[in-house]
């Protein structure tokens, strides 16, 4: 890091990481709310009236319960 300072592109390299890194974050947030959605409609009973309504499709309710 200290050749790109004193070359002077030290602002390009951190706009490009940070970038990277927002998308990344992104990408965790929303790993780990789908894993938490799965969780909840695996190990609770708060949505089985909906499994049925969708006909036994668990997928649907992953999406309704992970928003």
């Amino acid at each position: 890091m200290g050749l790109f300072k004193d070359r002077g592109w030290e602002a390009i390299i951190a706009d490009d990481i940070v970038g990277s890194v927002l998308g990344l974050v992104s990408l965790v947030i929303g790993l780990i709310t789908a894993g938490t959605a799965v969780l909840t409609v695996n190990q609770s009973g708060w949505f089985d009236d909906i499994i049925v309504a969708f006909d036994n499709s668990t997928t649907q309710v992953y999406v309704v319960a992970g928003m």
